[in-house]
Parts: C-alpha cells; structure tokens; sequence
C-alpha cells in the first residue's frame, strides 16, 4: 500500500486526489502494523518476544531515517516525482521478493494456530484465562507442557520459588499448608478444570501451599512468564477467578 501511494502521489496535481490517496496508505499501515505484530506474536517464542518486535521497530526507524536523509538528495538533484517513483519503486522491489518467505511464516503461522486450537479452546473456557487475547492463548499453548503425574507426587512446595502454572486436565491435587507444628493441613481439593500455583506468578511471591496429586493426573504445566505476559498484554482476571486466588491467600494464612 506505501509503495503504490507514492507511486500514485508523483502522478496527481490535485490537493483532494493527494488527500484520498494519503488516507487509504494511513488505512493501510493501520492493517499492516496489526497484522505484522499478529505474525510475530504467533511465530516467535514468548522468550524472545521482546527482542524480536525491539529488532523490527529498529529496522522501521532506520529505514525511516535512512530515507529522510536521502529523499532531500534526490528531489535536490531529480525532482519530487523522481524521488516518489523511486522509493515507490524501491519498495515494490523489496515486498516482491519478501512475498514468498512472508507467505511462507503465514502459511506456517496458520498451521501452528489451527494445532494449538483445541487447547486454546479449554484455555479460553478458564476462568483464569477467559479474558486473554486469542494470540496470547496460543503463546501459553505452544509453550505448555502436559506431565502425567502419578498419585503421591508433590508438584508444589510451600516456600519454593513460583515458577510455572498447573492447569488440571484429568485427577485430583491436594492442597496443604505446614501448620507450623509439622503437620499438613488440607486447604482444597482440585479437579479437572481448575488450576494452581497462578497466586505465586501473578504476585511474584514464594509458594504459599504445597499441593500433591491425590490420583493419577495429568495437567498442564504452563511457564509463569508466559502467563505473566498475557496478564500484562491486558488480560484481566475475571472476578470468580480474583475472588479464587483471595480465598486460596486466606486459607492458607488461616491459622
């Protein structure tokens, strides 16, 4: 869309026609810039996230100053509808031959998100996630990981470091608190559905539980800073979700 403004620019005279075509460009970068962060959201990892959209506004900006210190030179030494022709031109070039690798990681985006649909669906049914955007939905299920665990088995310890997010697939967990005397005292019982460990990643505090699988289970085990970013992207947690994590907090204070 850039390149054909001004390429159209260089070939008009008149204010309304200059005006019509700046406004479908301005439309157009609109979409661009939407569906270029969708791309990136989908095809890099969470962890690298950051440096990738750091790099493209990089590149963006210095393309932008390298043209604002040659388009001077060339109007200076050609004309105005030589310098829009040019860089109009310059940038038809350079979208054919990004085409077919950018067609290539759409294709290859669309393929992961079709994959990770069926777990952004059960994501999505979550209260603790209900709220979150579909590109972070698929962030936390390209990064979760599915762990049998047998029936015994303590997968959180009250006063360890919160580091990931337990999402119930199939079993049931227990949830116990030291009550200071070395005896366990049961908070709650989880099944499918439910979740743990999310008020430890969420208010970056140590374990305030310890929770055990009570049968054999499966759950998903979802990276802390991966939910961290979707909660930060502007997903809120819904209030049945808020009010979970304040009954979870003052049980386990509850003497």
């Amino acid at each position: 869309m850039l390149f054909r403004s001004l390429m159209l620019l260089s070939a008009t005279r008149s204010t309304g026609m200059a005006s019509a075509i700046l406004l479908a460009e301005g439309c157009g970068l609109v979409v661009y810039e939407v569906l270029a962060y969708m791309l990136v959201q989908r095809t890099v990892p969470v962890a690298h996230l950051g440096r990738a959209l750091g790099l493209r506004e990089a590149v963006v900006t210095g393309a932008q100053l390298v043209g604002a210190l040659l388009a001077p030179l060339v109007i200076a030494s050609a004309s105005l509808e030589v310098a829009l022709l040019g860089f109009g031109g310059l940038l038809l070039v350079v979208a054919l031959v990004a085409r077919r690798p950018l067609r290539a990681l759409d294709d290859a985006a669309a393929d992961r998100a079709t994959a990770l649909e069926p777990i952004v669906v059960v994501l999505r049914a979550s209260e603790l996630l209900a709220d979150a955007s579909q590109a972070a939905l698929e962030a936390i299920a390209g990064a979760l990981v599915p762990v049998e665990v047998g029936a015994g088995t303590r997968v959180i310890t009250e006063g360890d470091a919160a580091d990931d997010v337990w999402f119930i697939r199939s079993g049931t967990f227990v949830a116990t608190t030291d009550d200071g005397g070395g005896t366990a005292r049961v908070l709650s019982e989880m099944g499918p559905g439910t979740w743990f460990g999310e008020i430890g990643v969420i208010e970056r505090r140590a374990r305030t539980a310890s929770v055990t699988a009570a049968t054999d289970s499966i759950a998903w085990r979802i990276p802390g800073p991966t939910l961290l970013v979707a909660i930060e992207g502007g997903a809120r947690i819904s209030d049945p979700a808020a009010r979970l994590m304040e009954l979870r907090m003052l049980r386990s204070a509850a003497p």
